[in-house]
């Protein structure tokens, strides 16, 4: 496909970051079934999400750069002179560790305005400085047009890595836009219900990547939340990303096969905030990162390893079945 061609497929769809509506949005994303069932939902305000008026409690900024710095550093090949970039910057804190660690290469990038400017306020607080792109994941291959300039320069060293040529490994064109490392945390890629423009959005990561780069992606458990939901029983434990559950509480109330409602309510305030999420299945994420191309995926219950074989399936279905996210780092 070309940059024409891909354009064209999403030129109609593009969030403006200027005209941003949380409502519109799930209208563009949702089945008219869907949507028509969310609206009857009781005491549910969707013209904004009200994410950005809870968020930063629900994080525990400190909490979260611990875990996930610590993560990072231990999983990844992230060095002082990597180049990274965060495409779902939400409340900053991820950007605001690497950035304690003193590495100078960091980009962001969020789409909702009020997280945006949460985050810009956020950095401001740790006394940092950077510049906060808004790109559409699905179109964000306009803003980086050697995509398509070197596609089949890229295409070419991959085979070359398959079948052993190192001249080809060689060609490939490590550009100053490149990343050595894309994130995409906090359970972020979960906001796009459809197929096609999930596998678009991974695969524009995957052609922003070195060869060899790493994209680190999270999704909730929920399998897990499922169960406990119709159990009766759903806890939010506080053990992935979102560690901040002393101050608000997260609870799904409405759960399908194709949708599920977070509710997230301040125990001090009292704020109510909503988010509208597709509920991946088991090993769907994963499968989609390899339709886009990536490969030597590894997988993580709330940062800890997951093996592969037998003791990898036990480690998933008895010893970490509880884990709140998994996280994968997968290689280009």
């Amino acid at each position: 496909m070309t940059y024409v061609d891909h354009y064209e497929k999403y030129k109609d769809l593009e969030i403006d970051p200027d005209k941003y509506s949380y409502i519109n949005y799930l209208r563009q994303q949702l089945t008219g079934w869907q949507f028509d069932t969310l609206m009857k939902i009781p005491d549910l305000n969707l013209e904004e999400s009200g994410f950005d008026k809870i968020v930063n409690d629900f994080t525990n900024i400190e909490e979260r750069v611990r875990r996930e710095i610590r993560f990072l550093r231990e999983n990844t090949n992230l060095r002082h002179d990597s180049n990274i970039m965060d495409v779902c910057l939400g409340s900053g804190a991820t950007v605001i560790g690497l950035k304690q660690l003193g590495l100078p290469n960091v980009a962001a990038n969020e789409i909702d305005p009020k997280m945006k400017a949460l985050a810009g306020k956020n950095l401001e607080s740790y006394e940092i400085t950077i510049e906060i792109e808004s790109y559409d994941w699905r179109t964000i291959h306009g803003h980086y047009p050697y995509f398509y300039d070197k596609l089949s320069q890229i295409n070419k060293c991959v085979q070359g890595l398959y079948f052993g040529t190192k001249e080809n490994f060689r060609e490939v064109p490590h550009s100053a836009s490149q990343k050595d490392i894309i994130l995409c945390p906090g359970n972020s890629m979960t906001e796009l219900f459809i197929k096609e423009h999930r596998i678009d959005s991974l695969r524009n990561f995957y052609n922003l990547l070195k060869l060899r780069g790493e994209l680190v992606i999270d999704e909730r458990n929920y399998p897990q939340i499922f169960a406990d939901y119709f159990r009766g029983n759903f806890k939010n434990r506080g053990t992935g990303p979102y560690a901040g559950v002393d101050k608000v509480e997260a609870k799904p109330i409405y759960v399908s096969e194709g949708m599920i409602v977070m509710r997230y309510t301040h125990k001090i305030s009292g704020v109510k905030a909503h988010l509208v999420l597709y509920p991946f299945k088991k090993g769907e994420l994963e499968s989609e990162l390899r339709i886009a191309g990536f490969r030597n995926i590894r997988k993580f219950a709330d940062y800890k390893r997951i093996d592969e074989g037998i003791k990898g399936w036990i480690q998933e279905n008895l010893l970490y079945r509880n884990a709140e996210f998994y996280t994968y780092v997968a290689e280009k």
